[in-house]
């Protein structure tokens, strides 16, 4: 095994300098650290060739990328794993990020999430908030039945209200008030007031 240092490096090949004599050498599989120009390594020749074994030293410890040399799949397997980033985590993929867990707990001060569509499926779901806000452009709802308890005060501002209740419907209050500026109008086959 021999010392060397890292001229250039590609997602091919590596050009290495060692013994003041500059090659071509391979990253060897089990080199996860992706090397860089500049980089002390550890090299090691088989059947001719020269494999880069592993990252010794970066003249610009300040970062460093962990991959597979080929494309293959990488997996961290114990019984407990724990990234931690002191300023930033980023998660990216190519297609699809799944999370497979019997719990997920997400605890944050501040969660933002965007995208064109989020869809939701499971059996319940239950929020408890303090103050919720929606602001959306249309919004629809479709349910077999729907349950609303107000217990404070219910307010509805709209430009047009428009109901259909193909049954019955039916307003119970200790006090009602309808209040029009022009008409007020009950069209149907019989009205029975009292």
């Amino acid at each position: 095994m021999h010392l060397a240092r890292v001229l250039e490096a590609s997602a091919t090949a590596l050009r290495i300098v060692r013994d003041d004599q500059e090659e071509t050498a391979r990253r060897a599989f089990g080199c996860l650290v992706e090397p860089i120009a500049g980089d002390r390594v550890l090299v090691a020749r088989v059947g001719g060739e020269s494999y880069v074994l592993s990252v010794l030293d970066r003249l610009v410890g300040d970062q460093a990328a962990l991959s597979v040399p080929t494309p293959a799949a990488l997996t961290l397997r114990a019984r407990e794993v724990k990234i931690a980033a002191a300023e930033r985590l980023e998660l990216s993929s190519g297609e699809d990020v799944a999370l497979q867990s019997p719990r997920i707990l997400l605890n944050s001060p501040s969660v933002s999430i965007l995208g064109k569509t989020l869809a939701i499926v499971m059996d319940t779901l239950r929020s408890v908030v303090r103050r919720r806000e929606i602001i959306a452009q249309s919004v629809a709802l479709q349910a077999e039945e729907r349950t609303s308890t107000i217990r404070g005060a219910d307010l509805l501002k709209a430009g047009t209200l428009v109901q259909q209740v193909e049954a019955v419907s039916s307003t119970t209050a200790a006090v009602a008030v309808v209040v029009a500026k022009e008409d007020v109008r009950l069209d149907a086959k019989r009205v029975t007031v009292g």
